[in-house]
C-alpha cells in the first residue's frame, strides 16, 4: 500500500518542454499553503520542503504512487490564485493544466479561507476534467466552528468533496482510494461558474464575440481541444498571460476592440477582467451560504492571534527575531562541538592509516592530504550544519519566519522592494543558490535582479562552518557573538546594496506584498528532523561535488612548482610549500591584501573559495599542514592578528559568490549582472575589510 518511490524533481524548463514525456496522471492543484505538498509527500513517499510563505514553490514536483498492483503518476504545481494576469512562476502551473495532458485534478483548498480558495476551483472546474475537490485543515476548522454540507457540496459541484487533515494517515488514505476510483471510472464535473456569468448581458455578449473571433482566426488548438470554446473565451477575457501569449498580433487586437467596446457599452470601468473576478466571488458567496456551516466564535482570540500582537509589533517584533538568531547561533556553537571533535579526531586517524598502509608516497600523499583531509574539513562541521538547518526548519514550519516576512516588508518597502524579496533573502541562509532560483516569484524583473545581486552578501550555510573556525580561531571567548554579528553584518549588506541598485540601476516603481499569514503551529518533531536531513544530504552532496574537484586542484598546485614535482612532503614542509605554484600565485596577489595584514596562506585561501567558500577551511589547513581542527585553531590565531582575522570573516562575506551561485545568476538574469555581481562583492568585501583594520588599528 505505501509508495516508496523516489519523486523526480524537475524545474520550469524541463516541464515545460517534456510535457509529453512526463505525463502526469493526477495534478495536485490549489493555492499556495494549502496543504498540498504534504499530501503530495504521503502518495509518492517523498518529503519535499513545505513552506509557510508565497515565493518558495517554484518547481513541479513528479512522483509515482501505488496502490495495490495500480500505480499512478502524480504531478505537484506550484500554488496560483487563479487565471488572469501572472507573474513568471504562474505561467507555467496554468500551462500545464491547458494543455490537457493529465487525466484527473485533485484541487486541494483550505477550509478555514473557503472563499479565497473556491475562486480557483471555480476555473479549474471549466477545464473539462475529472476533479476531486479536497477541502484540508479539518482540525483548524474545528477548532473555529467551521464545518461543510459535503453532500450538497458535491450536488453543486458534481465531484466528489473529502475534507481532511493533511497530516492525518487515515484520511490520506481514503484520499489515495478515491483517485484511483475516479482515474478507474472518470466523471466530468458540474462547472457552474459559465452558466452563471452567460445569464448576464456582459459576458454573454462579450463571450460571443470572442468566439466568433476565434474561429475566424488562427489559434493554435492542437493541445487545447479538450477546452470549451466558452471556456477559452472566458479565460482570454480575463486576460490570462498564458493564453494571451498563444495569440496571433491580430486576434490580439481584434479581441482588444471586442473588450473595450463592451467596456464602453456597459460603462465597466475597472474593466472587464475585474468585472468576472467580482462576479465570480458573488457566485462563490451564494454557493457558500448554502455549503458553510460556522458556528459563532465572537469575543474569542485564538493563542495565534494573541501571540501574534507581539511578534508583529514593529518594535518588539525585530527584538525577538535578532535574539532568537542570537540564541540560535550560541546553541549551535555549544552544543556541536563534541560531536565535530569526534569526526575531526576520525578522519586524522584514517588519514594516518592510509599513510602508513600505501606504499606509494605520491597515492598516499593524494588520498591523505588531499582527500581525507580536504573532505574531512568540511565534514566536521556536519553537526553545525544540522543544528543551524534544524533552526531553520522549526522557524519555517511553525510559521514563524511568515512573521519576519511581514515585519521586515516595513523596511523593505523604504528600499523600494517587496516582501517577496524578503523570501529569497532567507532561503539564501540555506543555499544563495536556492536563494537566486527562487527569484522567479518577483514579477517585477528590477526588483527581480534587485533581489538576486543582494542575496550571495547573505551568509549560506557553506559559509557557517568557515566563519565558525575563523570565531574560535581569532576570537575563542566571544565566538557565538562574532558569529552572530557576521550573519547581521551579511544581512545589512544585503540592504544596503538593495537600497543603492533601486535608487540607480534598478531604479523602478515601487511594489507591494500580498501576504498569507499561516497559524502559528508546533511541527512534529518528524517533519523538523526529515527535512532536516534532506537539507543536510543537499549540503554534503553539493559540498562533496566542489571539494573533489578543488582539494585535488589545491593538492596539485602545492606539490608541484616551477622545478615540477616536489614531492608527497611538499604540504607538510614549509620551506618545500614556499616552491610550490600556489604559493607563487599567492606572493603574486598578496600586495593587493598586504595592507589588510594578511600572509599568503589567506589569499591563496580565498582563491579557492570562488570554487566553493567550504573549501577555504581544507585549503587553510592544507597550506598550514595541520592535520587536527585544534591545532589549526592555533594556527591562524597565532598568525593573524584578531582585528585582521575580523577583516578576513567579513571580506569572506562579502566576496565573489561561488562558482554554483555564479552559475545561477547568469541563467536567470544574464552574464553582464553575474560579471557585475563578482566585481561589487570584491569591492565591497575589501573596502569593509580595509575600515576595519583601519578602525582597529586605531585602538
Amino acid at each position: 500500500m505505501a509508495c516508496n518511490l523516489r519523486p523526480t524533481i524537475l524545474d520550469k524548463k524541463e516541464l515545460t518542454s517534456k510535457t509529453n514525456a512526463y505525463r502526469s496522471d493526477v495534478l495536485l492543484v490549489g493555492n499556495p499553503n494549502v496543504g498540498k505538498t504534504a499530501i503530495f509527500n504521503f502518495l509518492t513517499g517523498a518529503s519535499q520542503k513545505v513552506a509557510n510563505f508565497p515565493g518558495i514553490t517554484v518547481s513541479g514536483k513528479i512522483g509515482e504512487c501505488r496502490l495495490n498492483s495500480f500505480s499512478a503518476t502524480v504531478m505537484d504545481l506550484p500554488g496560483i490564485y487563479g487565471f488572469g494576469p501572472a507573474s513568471p512562476e504562474e505561467i507555467f502551473p496554468r500551462e500545464i493544466l491547458v494543455k490537457g495532458q493529465y487525466e484527473i485534478i485533485v484541487n486541494v483548498v483550505d477550509g478555514t479561507k473557503l472563499e479565497r480558495s473556491l475562486f480557483l476551483t471555480h476555473q479549474l472546474l471549466t477545464l473539462n476534467k475529472s476533479m476531486i475537490l479536497v477541502v484540508t485543515f479539518s482540525d483548524k476548522m474545528t477548532e473555529q466552528g467551521i464545518s461543510i454540507d459535503i453532500k450538497k457540496m458535491e450536488e453543486l459541484l458534481g465531484v466528489p468533496v473529502l475534507v481532511i487533515n493533511s497530516f492525518n494517515k487515515s484520511d490520506l488514505t481514503q484520499l489515495k482510494n478515491t483517485i484511483f476510483s475516479r482515474l478507474e471510472q472518470p466523471r466530468l464535473p458540474r462547472p457552474i461558474l459559465l452558466p452563471q456569468l452567460k445569464k448576464t448581458k456582459v459576458f454573454e455578449k462579450a463571450e460571443a464575440e470572442i468566439k466568433n473571433i476565434l474561429n475566424l482566426h488562427s489559434f493554435p488548438e492542437n493541445d487545447l481541444a479538450h477546452l470549451t470554446k466558452e471556456t477559452l473565451a472566458y479565460f482570454i477575457a480575463l486576460r490570462d498571460d498564458y493564453l494571451w501569449k498563444r495569440l496571433s498580433t491580430d486576434l490580439r487586437d481584434s479581441i482588444e476592440r471586442i473588450i473595450k467596446n463592451t467596456e464602453h457599452e456597459f460603462d465597466l470601468k475597472n474593466g472587464l477582467d475585474i468585472w468576472l473576478i467580482e462576479k465570480e466571488y458573488e457566485i462563490i458567496e451564494q454557493m457558500q451560504k448554502q455549503v458553510l456551516i460556522r458556528r459563532s466564535k465572537a469575543g474569542q482570540h485564538s493563542i495565534s492571534e494573541k501571540i501574534d500582537r507581539i511578534l508583529l509589533h514593529p518594535v518588539w517584533g525585530i527584538i525577538i527575531f535578532i535574539t532568537i538568531m542570537w540564541l540560535m547561533f550560541q546553541t549551535i556553537f555549544v552544543v556541536s562541538q563534541p560531536g565535530s571533535d569526534l569526526l575531526d579526531l576520525l578522519f586524522h586517524n584514517l588519514a594516518k592509516e592510509v599513510k602508513n598502509t600505501i606504499p606509494s608516497p605520491v597515492i598516499a600523499s593524494f588520498l591523505a592530504d588531499g582527500i581525507i583531509d580536504g573532505v574531512g574539513f568540511v565534514l566536521i562541521f556536519v553537526p553545525q550544519i544540522a543544528l543551524l538547518f534544524i533552526g531553520l526548519t522549526l522557524m519555517e514550519q511553525s510559521g514563524y519566519l511568515a512573521r519576519v516576512v511581514f515585519i521586515t516588508d516595513r523596511f523593505m518597502s523604504k528600499l523600494g522592494l517587496s516582501g517577496k524579496s524578503i523570501a529569497p533573502l532567507i532561503l539564501g541562509f540555506g543555499c544563495n543558490v536556492s536563494g537566486v532560483l527562487s527569484t522567479k516569484s518577483i514579477s517585477d524583473r528590477k526588483e527581480r535582479i534587485t533581489t538576486i545581486l543582494a542575496n550571495p552578501f547573505i551568509p549560506c550555510s557553506a559559509r557557517f562552518p568557515v566563519f565558525v573556525m575563523l570565531s574560535a580561531s581569532f576570537f575563542p571567548k566571544h565566538a557565538g557573538s562574532i558569529l552572530t554579528l557576521v550573519y547581521f553584518a551579511g544581512i545589512t549588506m544585503a540592504v544596503l546594496v538593495s537600497w543603492i541598485l533601486r535608487n540607480t540601476l534598478t531604479r523602478g516603481e515601487e511594489t507591494s506584498l500580498l501576504l498569507e499569514m499561516p497559524d502559528l503551529s508546533v511541527p512534529s518533531l518528524r517533519t523538523i528532523f526529515y527535512q532536516t536531513y534532506l537539507y543536510l544530504r543537499e549540503f554534503v552532496e553539493h559540498a562533496a561535488s566542489w571539494i573533489a574537484g578543488g582539494v585535488i586542484g589545491i593538492w596539485i598546485l602545492s606539490v608541484t612548482g616551477p622545478k615540477g614535482f616536489l614531492g608527497p612532503d611538499a604540504m607538510n614542509d614549509a620551506g618545500i610549500m614556499q616552491e610550490s605554484w600556489i604559493f607563487l600565485l599567492g606572493k603574486l596577489l598578496l600586495p593587493i591584501f598586504s595592507p589588510l595584514g594578511w600572509n599568503t596562506e589567506l589569499v591563496v585561501a580565498l582563491l579557492f573559495g570562488f570554487v566553493a567558500k567550504e573549501i577555504v577551511i581544507s585549503t587553510l589547513g592544507l597550506l598550514y599542514g595541520i592535520k587536527g581542527e585544534e591545532t589549526l585553531l592555533g594556527a591562524l590565531g597565532n598568525s593573524v592578528d584578531p582585528i585582521s582575522g575580523l577583516a578576513y570573516m567579513f571580506f569572506i562575506l562579502m566576496y565573489t559568490p561561488c562558482i554554483a551561485t555564479l552559475v545561477a545568476i547568469k541563467n536567470e538574469i544574464g552574464t553582464k549582472w553575474a560579471v557585475f555581481s563578482v566585481m561589487i562583492g570584491l569591492l565591497a568585501g575589501w573596502l569593509v575589510a580595509f575600515v576595519i583594520v583601519y578602525v582597529g588599528g586605531l585602538f
